[in-house]
């Protein structure tokens, strides 16, 4: 009853930015699986397919650190309405697209829809008690993951049946009704900070960003391999466009299932325990297409491969980033990990081209780094977070 009760304690501005994720994720869902289809039908291959994903991640980045200035200055629902108004044409670009090139524009506009994720962030972090942020901030990212369960084996039968330009035309009209959702989210203004008195001159110590560092390490390794399942599925499992978009919800499903489960156990037993499990997971989808080509082993590979951690990181850098503010920590964490995501989805590209098992491979090796790194102790919890193992006893209300 405890998970039910903590739920329904959400407030109706929580609620409202559960149900504009839920909806951005319906049409996000709708071609994120057979987005690398659709490359291949332009023209494009794996290089290719890493470069169009590199070119949002880059813009994306550029985004983060203005937006987080932004988010401990002006009004975050604004921020929230403005980032996301801007990305709500990209799919309408990608109608008009004859070759792969032409999804480039999509790609960029599409991006600026992180110029407010610190402004997300912080507002959800500001708004619950500190003893609920990974499990509440991971409920509001699990609407994402839902909606992105629902939505992939739609987009998939609308492809098949109709056209890739019919699903576009959804998921644009998903993007305007989740971002007019937001309109009626309550105002919230910055909380004052204290002034910065340590640290380099952006505010910010060596083990702030140690930990940010680990962390992209963490989703360097996991999206190396993540975009390049779907080729995957295609190249060596020989499975087609109907039955990817099946995986596809399944993996959004798992993800959804994930977020929950481990942000309710970060904030029970301890936020650093529940980012080392977090490893284990992330791991294991690689290691079971490398094994095994059993179609049943496939659905559960699928279930786990989305997870990537970030709702408990989000948790600790929020914690660790209260010198500096929230806006400004979490901008420089969006940072690293938009970078990270940049870099691997060029790398996986070049692996794939290699060897289709390639990027699986180097996602276990890194992750096996990133564990071995946390388990040297070089991150170890501050006075500022919660340390390993600890337990959070209150649980007052929202």
């Amino acid at each position: 009853m405890g998970r039910l009760r903590i739920i329904t304690t959400m407030n109706k501005d929580l609620w409202l930015l559960f149900a504009s994720h839920f909806l951005w994720a319906m049409g996000q869902g709708l071609y994120q699986y057979t987005w690398p289809i659709h490359v291949r039908n332009l023209g494009g291959g794996a290089v290719e397919l890493g470069f169009l994903t590199m070119c949002t991640f880059l813009v994306s980045a550029a985004c983060v650190i203005p937006g987080g200035l932004l988010t401990d200055i002006l009004d975050r629902r604004r921020l929230l309405i403005i980032g996301w108004s801007a990305a709500v044409p990209a799919p309408l670009l990608f109608t008009i697209a004859g070759s792969w090139q032409a999804l480039i524009p999509g790609q960029i506009l599409f991006g600026l829809n992180m110029l407010p994720l610190p402004a997300l962030q912080a507002y959800v972090m500001d708004a619950v008690h500190p003893s609920r942020r990974a499990y509440l901030y991971s409920v509001i990212s699990a609407a994402f993951y839902l909606g992105m369960t629902i939505s992939p084996g739609m987009g998939g039968l609308i492809a098949a049946h109709f056209s890739m330009r019919a699903v576009f035309w959804l998921a644009c009209a998903f993007y305007a009704i989740s971002t007019l959702v937001l309109l009626p989210v309550s105002p919230q203004q910055p909380p004052p900070r204290a002034p910065v008195g340590h640290g380099s001159r952006l505010g910010w110590d060596g083990r702030f960003a140690a930990i940010c560092a680990l962390f992209a390490m963490m989703v360097f390794a996991q999206n190396v391999s993540h975009q390049f399942a779907t080729p995957y599925f295609q190249d060596v499992l020989g499975l087609g466009v109907t039955a990817v978009g099946f995986l596809g919800s399944l993996t959004s499903f798992g993800m959804f299932l994930l977020a929950i489960l481990l942000g309710r156990y970060g904030d029970r037993a301890g936020r650093w325990r529940a980012v080392l499990l977090s490893l284990v997971v992330m791991a294991g989808a690689p290691a079971i297409l490398l094994v095994s080509r059993s179609l049943h082993l496939t659905w559960l590979a699928a279930l786990l491969r989305g997870y990537n951690g970030v709702p408990l990181m989000t948790a600790i850098v929020n914690e660790e980033a209260g010198h500096m503010g929230s806006g400004k920590g979490l901008g420089l964490f969006n940072l690293f990990i938009l970078l990270s995501m940049a870099a691997a989805s060029l790398a996986g590209g070049r692996l794939y081209e290699m060897r289709p098992a390639a990027p699986f491979g180097a996602t276990i090796l890194l992750l096996i780094g990133s564990g071995a790194w946390i388990l040297a102790g070089r991150c170890r919890p501050s006075a500022r977070g919660p340390a390993i193992g600890a337990k959070h006893t209150s649980e007052p209300g929202v």
